[in-house]
């Protein structure tokens, strides 16, 4: 008898009688996954996922995101491996699931304002949403996502929400922007009794921010906290936690160890990130001692900046470099550069000081300089011994302070 196999019909003949392979196609099945949820909800917190999710990665599952049914809410999870992020949003569940599935796919088949309704058949994922719909292939099984890590925490302790995130929007500008010097890539915590400290440095500034705690276990800790992370946490909070907005958020419980810090936001919401290994920069050696000051100006924050930020029209052509010259009570700023024709263009103008003693010059990146004073708040002290030595920007409320390293210019 030879020995039976299937022909371009899927029909096949085994001793005399007819069988036929049936394919049913995914829309066919039955579904493994099935739930409906707004838009309005969904998108933010895609936003924020898409922000940790790796640019290049040799695992690729990790390009996705891993969607998990569970108390009538879906838990959406993100990783890169260094930062893992867990949201939480409310949903109507028809069929409890789990899924991965591509991030910028997913966000494009929900519109704003529109009611999604996701079903998952077979290696298909069905989205039904503001009147379009959508075809996702699902490459990966849920169950081969890479597992969150477990945080055993040396420390912990409860922040105010907005003021983390105040503090992080203090800090966190003058990290490296990348990663060749790693533990200036990231935020030092540093945690005792009922004080927190973040600093940062890139080697051109440096930020010191402190802030109290509401509540705070166990011994004194420290950890350099990665950046990118730390970057994602920033906008989470500055969005929810802004005073005013319908959800208050309250505290923030943080969670250091030697290998991972967790922050975790409102009820749910949480960000696992790597902690640097390395040791930090002594940085209570580069902020000037303010006894040595050969003068100190407090001027207005955003005048200044609006006269700085004026200037970098013309600084751009010029090393980004902006001059500061005070005389008496008048602040004038200034810049000069060659323009892209070969011109000689110049800009300046004069702020009026609010207390100021010796008179002094001294030079600036205009981005550095609109950075401090962005965050300094209502009012800046800006502490100067030397044209060549760093500066010191004093934050009004007493909290924070930036150091930034002056440019060298002929005056």
């Amino acid at each position: 008898m030879t020995a039976p196999t299937i022909n371009d019909t899927d029909t096949t003949a085994i001793e005399g009688d007819t069988a036929t392979l049936a394919i049913v196609p995914d829309n066919e099945l039955p579904p493994s996954f099935k739930v409906a949820f707004l838009a309005e909800s969904m998108l933010p917190a895609l936003a924020h996922a898409k922000a940790v999710l790796p640019r290049r990665s040799a695992l690729p599952i990790v390009n996705t995101l891993r969607i998990t049914t569970g108390l009538g809410q879906l838990r959406i999870e993100a990783t890169d491996l260094d930062v893992w992020l867990r949201q939480y949003v409310g949903a109507k569940i028809e069929v409890e699931g789990s899924v991965c599935v591509n991030a910028a796919e997913f966000t494009t088949a929900i519109p704003k304002g529109s009611t999604a309704y996701v079903e998952v058949r077979g290696r298909t994922m069905f989205i039904d949403a503001g009147g379009t719909h959508s075809e996702i292939p699902l490459a990966f099984d849920a169950a081969d996502y890479p597992k969150h890590p477990e945080i055993k925490a040396e420390a912990s302790f409860d922040i105010d929400a907005w003021e983390l995130a105040e503090a992080l929007t203090y800090a966190t500008p003058c990290m490296a922007p990348d990663d060749s010097r790693p533990v200036l890539a990231g935020t030092l915590f540093e945690a005792a009794d009922d004080v927190v400290t973040l600093t940062a440095a890139d080697g051109f500034r440096l930020a010191n921010r402190t802030l109290q705690t509401v509540r705070h276990y166990g011994p004194a800790a420290t950890a350099i906290v990665g950046g990118s992370g730390l970057k994602v946490a920033t906008k989470m909070l500055t969005k929810l936690a802004k005073p005013g907005r319908n959800r208050k958020l309250g505290n923030v419980y943080i969670r250091l160890s030697h290998e991972w810090a967790s922050i975790h936001i409102g009820e749910f919401d949480s960000l696992a990130i790597r902690v640097v290994q390395g040791t930090f920069p002594t940085y209570t050696q580069l902020i000037p001692d303010p006894a040595n000051d050969l003068t100190k100006w407090r001027v207005n924050s955003a005048e200044l900046g609006v006269a700085v930020k004026e200037a970098s029209a013309v600084a751009k052509f010029g090393s980004d470099i902006v001059r500061l010259n005070s005389v008496g009570p008048k602040l004038h700023v200034s810049a000069k550069a060659t323009n892209d024709q070969g011109k000689e263009v110049s800009f300046s103008r004069t702020v009026t000081l609010l207390e100021s003693a010796a008179d002094v010059h001294i030079a600036f990146s205009y981005h550095y300089l609109s950075e401090a004073l962005a965050v300094a708040g209502e009012n800046v002290t800006i502490g100067l011994t030397l044209p060549s030595a760093p500066a010191r920007f004093d934050a009004c409320d007493g909290k924070g302070t930036t150091v930034v390293m002056p440019m060298f210019v002929q005056w």
